[in-house]
């Protein structure tokens, strides 16, 4: 009997010792089972939510890089790829983002080119396709797999923005774009008064001129005379009206952002509290080039009048484009109420080209846009000078004069307005509180009364479509 309770005790025990090396054979299967199950859903997930924020990236991207081509044809790619990753961004854990703000994703963008399709080939229509291409990375945790694979496991993510474009030669009118800043100059940018109580930086609302729209210097070759404050020869910034309007001290508006603006809209794209002058490039001829086709050669005007004194008004017929010439003398205009017609067609004040001082004085607001046409060129320099008294009224339009002696363009705003571009040699802003902003006045196609047409040249008229592809579909 005692032999077989033996026997039966080391039976009991062996079974004992079987099931604990069976459960530690099975226990990682069930442990790597349960991670699938885990931590596979959740790398489905976590790559699931980042290809959609990619694909609304590269969407995103993608339009604004079309968006941009618009307003600037000539833009280079470096351009077009920084504006285009600028949006992008904001789709993935930006403004609008897909992924949360503090995820740690990994963004990056590429530009590629593909072949022309077939059947593409009529001399008439071109197309090509660039892509835009947005890849997120990032490490996700693993819980029950960390055992196995560590505590993350890389997931990546790419989307392709299909951007055809399909260019059309066609017949198109002159036209000219305005400059796409605020102030260009050569020489010189003076501002009396800009601040109150210069003697301190601390004290609130003492910022009284404004400027939004970026400022540029063009020479090379020469450094300009910038007085940002004649008051405050250590302050070197331009404040914009969202500074102004927040009642800030200049201390606590240059401790706030600094503005970014976009060269074509001159739109502060970051809303920032100042800027400060930039040196860039600027092609002086576009505007004249314009101006001289689109009315003086081709007499595309409905209203013309010649050396008279004064701007009449009411001889300004409504929807018409207007000529005023001055071919010698001083030259006193002004402006005593709205000038009707379309708002965005001008009204052009052609100059002589020596020897004459102009001054406009406003006694209401422009209403439509007056254009300044100071006419001359780099081979010599005009003795002539503009004087422009806003007296609280706001002056929409454009004064280029970017040959004018050292005196320059002189703007006395006294709490007005100015509202568009000035290009000359020399800047000079008095007058107490002033508004300064950069307008477009021929933005989104606007200027159809604007009196271009006056000649033509054959020209590409471009088409676009943007839509994801596969990387198969890349061609």
């Amino acid at each position: 009997m005692n032999i077989i309770k033996s026997i039966q005790a080391r039976w009991r025990n062996g079974q004992k010792g079987a099931v604990l090396v069976l459960t530690a054979l099975l226990l990682p299967t069930f442990v790597a089972l349960t991670g699938f199950a885990v931590d596979g859903g959740n790398y489905y997930y976590q790559r699931s939510r980042m290809q959609n924020a990619a694909d609304a990236a590269a969407l995103a991207g993608a339009n604004e890089y079309v968006n941009q081509i618009k307003k600037d044809p000539k833009s280079s790619q470096n351009t077009l790829r920084y504006w285009a990753d600028r949006v992008a961004k904001r789709y993935v854990n930006g403004a609008y983002h897909n992924l949360e703000k503090d995820e740690d994703v990994d963004i990056s963008t590429d530009l590629k080119s593909g072949s022309k399709p077939s059947g593409t080939s009529a001399a008439a229509v071109t197309t090509s396709n660039t892509y835009y291409t947005v890849t997120l990375e990032k490490d996700v945790p693993l819980h029950f797999l960390a055992y196995f694979l560590g505590d993350t496991y890389p997931a990546s993510v790419h989307s392709n923005a299909k951007i055809l474009t399909t260019a059309t030669n066609t017949e198109k009118s002159f036209s000219g774009p305005l400059p796409p800043y605020l102030f260009v100059f050569k020489k010189k940018l003076s501002n009396v008064n800009s601040i109150e109580n210069p003697d301190t930086l601390d004290k609130k609302g003492q910022i009284i001129t404004t400027f939004d729209g970026k400022v540029i210097y063009t020479d090379p070759n020469y450094n300009p005379s910038i007085e940002y404050s004649t008051q405050r020869h250590d302050l070197a910034a331009l404040f914009t009206d969202r500074a102004r309007k927040e009642g800030l001290s200049v201390n606590e508006a240059l401790a706030h952002g600094q503005s970014v603006y976009d060269p074509d809209t001159g739109k502060d794209t970051a809303n920032g509290y100042w800027s400060s002058a930039t040196r860039n490039s600027y092609d002086y001829n576009s505007f004249p080039e314009w101006i001289q086709h689109s009315f003086i050669d081709s007499k595309n005007y409905d209203s013309y009048d010649q050396n008279y004194q004064s701007l009449n008004v009411q001889a300004i017929e409504k929807t018409t484009n207007h000529l005023q010439k001055y071919d010698s003398g001083n030259i006193n205009i002004t402006i005593d109420k709205e000038i009707q017609g379309d708002i965005n067609t001008p009204v052009i004040i052609q100059t002589p080209e020596h020897g004459s001082v102009i001054n406009i004085n406003l006694n209401a607001d422009t209403r439509r846009p007056v254009f300044i046409y100071c006419p001359g060129g780099s081979d010599s320099e005009q003795t002539m000078q503009v004087h422009m008294n806003l007296n609280g009224h706001t002056f929409r339009g454009v004064v280029w004069a970017p040959y004018i002696n050292d005196e320059g363009v002189l703007i006395n705003a006294n709490g007005g307005t100015f509202s568009g571009s000035i290009i000359a040699s020399s800047i000079n802003l008095q007058g107490g509180r002033g508004t300064f902003k950069y307008e477009n006045f021929f933005d989104s196609g606007s200027g159809s009364g604007s009196g271009s047409g006056s000649s033509s040249s054959t020209s590409s008229t471009a088409t676009y479509n943007v839509a994801l592809v596969s990387d198969r579909d890349m061609v």
